[in-house]
């Protein structure tokens, strides 16, 4: 961000480079010690190089405000004498010029103005460190004292006692139209600048940025706009609503807030529409056809892109149907459904089209008559999943796998690559937490490992963690916060009814409550800020349910489900549990294609109609992008390897 550089006269211009940079470290200690600063001034580090260009760029300002105003500043001839050295400091150049001014604010050395906001916050400073810094700002403030009537209404006389013990009158000048938060911010800001440590403001909501941002760049506060930018460009400030004002706001002041507003918006574009759709209507042509082109905007499918580009028309209609047809081709028609096209686009065209005296037909002929039709071959291309389904280990033609294979949902595709050969696993558990996979436990065919293995998902390198405390296979596993929860599953002599967690910052295994029965091939799953676990294998299968309670830190045993299961998954969905599939027995007899779903409110499971279209137990199953998928398993016959 540019810095803001006011012009001088060719008097103070010339005096400036008469100073040597070598002396200007000692001279400003000089003059501290002369104002009466006891506290040792950090040393400045000067630059050996060539300075010449720096000479030209060093300005001195001396601004007397008695010169002014004499009705109503009165000091003496010290505290004159004082203040012209103290506009020596050249606050450009050197941070140590910054930390001595606020430490004569501390203790009101020097003070000759008052600002004071509307609600009686007031911020002693100098008047010449603001002139040198918002040249604006005290020109607005000069534009007050001008006024008669605003300079009796708005200024004022203060008495103001400094550590020494002295008494100082000094002009207080109340600011209309800024509360005291806003006057705060924008000093705080102007003394923090200069030593790139904004981030000790305290974080500032958005609507008061808003109004910060409109006043920064009206007075030219280059200081206040970095502040403000700062704030909005922590990625925990853009939501939903706000995204696309921020990415707008970041287009203006700074692309660093852009860049992560925008790729916000290309992960959360459905959700905008769905819930916030209005301020897409806000988007300029080249901001929306930036975004629908995009090969990593996540949408489900781009039926919802020409939602949106119907009711971006619509909602300017006049003014936009001219960027129909660019933004109409934007669409990769190759994964669009035949049905899709058939019916809902074509109405929406026909509507389109005879409210606006068949323009578009007419426009349309004419791109048909060019001799040359320019194809885009991107159209022909899925757009690049930001996340994806992805499988590690298992069964693969008889042996224990070591492969990885990923589902991309848009081009409904599976992808295999192997990170690394070492570390084939069966009857394990995958987490995914922060751009990395655990793998945790398992059997690699021969015995049943404790060992935690990760992944990273950037650079494919993979770790060996913490083992766990006992071995097991067969065990259910969950993320719960920063920590995984691994519970029951079965070694090589028993099964198990203890529970470890792990943290994972600090690579750490530590024994968790015990359940209340062993279980083996159990599932669970976090809900409601608690740990459900159903079903699994005891002596027989198991239809009982148990529910830990953090505040409790115990397990609870809860109504159980109407039949046995094993083998199955427990998926948390739109406030229910849902148990699916699975099998009743111990030996893979007797497959389930049943789905029961239990009530919170009502502590009772139900059958769920309609069922799986097949039995299936043994499987993947898992919740993305508010669909269940479930995926391989066996049906008491065959291994199914479709999704």
């Amino acid at each position: 961000m540019s810095t803001f550089t006011p012009s001088f006269d060719t008097e103070l211009q010339s005096l400036a480079k008469r100073f040597d940079p070598s002396d200007e470290s000692e001279r400003i200690r000089k003059i501290l010690i002369d104002l009466g600063i006891d506290d040792a001034i950090p040393s400045i580090d000067h630059n050996d190089g060539d300075d010449d260009g720096d000479l030209e760029k060093k300005q001195i300002i001396t601004i007397n405000w008695n010169d002014h105003h004499q009705s109503i500043i009165r000091l003496n001839d010290r505290k004159e004498n004082q203040i012209n050295k103290l506009s020596m400091i050249d606050f450009n150049r050197f941070r140590d010029g910054y930390e001595a001014i606020q430490q004569l604010r501390n203790r009101f050395k020097e003070i000759d103005l008052i600002v004071a906001s509307e609600d009686g916050v007031l911020i002693p400073i100098h008047s010449d460190f603001l002139a040198k810094k918002a040249p604006k700002f005290w020109s607005r403030i000069h534009q007050y004292l001008d006024d008669e009537g605003r300079r009796k209404e708005l200024i004022e006389n203060v008495r103001l006692r400094n550590n020494e013990g002295m008494t100082i009158e000094v002009p207080k000048l109340t600011v209309p139209n800024l509360d005291g938060r806003m006057l705060s911010i924008i000093f705080e800001s102007m003394f923090h600048c200069a030593d790139q440590q904004s981030n000790r403001i305290k974080p500032i909501d958005l609507r008061l940025t808003m109004k910060l941002l409109r006043i920064g760049e009206e007075l030219g506060l280059d200081f206040l706009l970095e502040t403000c930018l700062n704030n909005l460009c922590d990625p925990g400030k853009i939501k939903l609503y706000n995204s696309v004002l921020l990415f707008q706001i970041g287009l203006h002041f700074d692309h660093r807030l852009a860049n992560i507003s925008y790729q916000f918006i290309l992960d959360n574009l459905s959700k905008i529409f769905n819930l916030h759709q209005q301020t897409l209507m806000t988007l300029s042509y080249d901001q929306l056809k930036t975004i629908i082109i995009d090969d990593h905007l996540n949408v489900p499918d781009e039926y919802l892109i020409w939602i949106l580009i119907n009711n971006w028309i619509l909602f300017d209609r006049s003014n936009r149907l001219q960027y129909f047809w660019p933004l109409f081709l934007s669409i990769r028609f190759v994964f669009v459904e035949k049905f899709w096209i058939e019916n809902d686009l074509a109405k929406r065209f026909a509507h389109l089209n005879a409210i606006n005296d068949n323009f578009l037909l007419q426009s349309f002929k004419t791109i048909d008559k060019q001799k040359t039709i320019k194809i885009n071959f991107e159209h022909f291309n899925p757009r690049i999943p930001n996340r994806f389904l992805l499988l590690y280990g298992g069964y693969e033609e008889g042996y224990p796998s070591n492969t990885f294979k990923s589902f991309d949902v848009r081009s409904k595709q599976w992808f295999q690559f192997r990170f690394d050969s070492k570390y084939p696993r069966i009857y394990h558990k995958i987490i995914f937490y922060r751009d990395r996979i655990y793998a945790i436990g398992g059997s690699d065919g021969i015995k049943t490992l404790s060992t935690v293995l990760s992944w990273s998902l950037r650079t494919g390198q993979s770790y060996i963690l913490a083992s766990m405390i006992e071995s097991r296979c067969f065990h259910s596993a969950v993320l719960c916060g920063r920590s995984i929860i691994v519970c029951g599953g079965k070694n090589d002599r028993e099964r198990l009814r203890s529970c470890e967690l792990y943290d994972i910052e600090n690579n750490r295994w530590s024994r968790f409550a015990s359940l209340n029965v062993p279980r083996s091939d159990a599932a669970a799953c976090l809900f409601r800020e608690k740990i459900y676990i159903a079903g699994g294998v005891d002596i027989f299968t198991l239809s009982s349910v148990e529910v830990y309670s953090f505040r409790a830190k115990s397990w609870t045993m809860i109504n159980f489900m109407n039949v046995p299961r094993r083998s199955f998954s427990l998926i948390a969905y739109h406030g229910y549990l849902y148990a699916i599939g699975g099998c009743t027995e111990i030996y893979e007899y007797n497959c389930l294609k049943s789905i029961e779903r239990f009530d919170l409110h009502t502590n009772s499971w139900s059958y769920v109609i309609p069922s799986l279209p097949k039995r299936r137990m043994s499987y993947c199953g898992c919740l993305f992008e508010e669909k269940i998928y479930i995926i391989g398993g066996f049906d008491g016959l065959y291994l199914f390897i479709v999704c």
